[in-house]
């Protein structure tokens, strides 16, 4: 079984670590793969590349399989559900080369909603509740408004001096 987190990780936080640790723990750290999602888009909610959010996610799990998923529309700043089918056909194309058993884990039914059309799909930790409601676009916005006493707290401290300047 392998186990699959697809996110942005813009940036990675510490409600990704929980549900990676979680997989790790379960499945074993060779068993596991992150999928960084539009890692063909800078926007708003992506202001990191490709390579800045492999490099978090290596700072803090320097043996995870880790591979790039692009966008099918790299312009759109909020995804298009016209295109879910190409989405999902790309992402079951790069999943099957580790196998024919996987399942994706996420911090909510709804981070899982599309995935759940065609995959098997479970919740590691809801991120409202165990997840304690962290999210990226908070981050984001604390950074922005020069608030890293937030950003301190949702971030691991291995990543800040990456994240703030």
């Amino acid at each position: 079984m392998i186990a699959v987190l697809i996110g942005r990780f813009s940036p990675l936080h510490i409600g990704h670590q929980m549900i990676i640790d979680y997989m790790i723990k379960k499945y074993g750290v060779e068993n596991c793969l992150i999928l960084i999602g539009s890692s063909n888009s800078i926007s708003d909610r992506t202001p990191y590349t490709y390579e800045e959010r492999l490099l978090m996610i290596h700072t803090i799990n320097p043996k995870l399989k880790v591979l790039p998923l692009p966008d099918v529309e790299p312009g759109l700043e909020y995804f298009n559900d016209g295109t879910n089918d190409v989405w999902l056909d790309s992402v079951e194309k790069i999943v099957k080369e580790f196998g024919d058993e996987f399942v994706f884990y996420g911090g909510s039914v709804k981070d899982l909603e599309i995935l759940s059309l065609r995959f098997n799909t479970k919740v590691a930790i809801d991120r409202n509740t165990g997840g304690k409601g962290i999210s990226a676009t908070k981050i984001r916005e604390s950074i922005s408004n020069n608030n890293f006493d937030d950003v301190k707290k949702l971030i691991d401290k291995k990543l800040i001096t990456r994240l703030v300047h």
